[in-house]
């Protein structure tokens, strides 16, 4: 299954996660977390992290992650599926 973004965090917490889409002016808003639910971006086998998520029912391959730990801060990268 294939989580989606704006169900996937409690969005509460002092993480922010923002998302950032390549070769697309698209746009999704900013989530928070805990620190605890790091765990929702590792896949359910817990052998790799996630590589595809849904942002309002659209399809995206995630193909980088960046953490910022001085700003509380992850970005997700993220290429629309055609």
């Amino acid at each position: 299954m294939v989580p989606e973004y704006l169900a996937l965090f409690s969005n509460t917490g002092n993480i922010t996660i923002q998302v950032r889409f390549k070769d697309s002016d698209s746009s999704v808003s900013e989530q928070k977390m805990d620190v605890g639910e790091v765990q929702k971006l590792i896949s359910p086998d817990g052998k790799s992290f996630i590589s595809k998520m849904r942002f309002d029912d659209h399809l995206a391959e995630i193909e980088k992650m960046e953490l910022f730990v001085s700003k509380n801060r992850i970005v997700l990268h993220a290429r629309l599926c055609k």
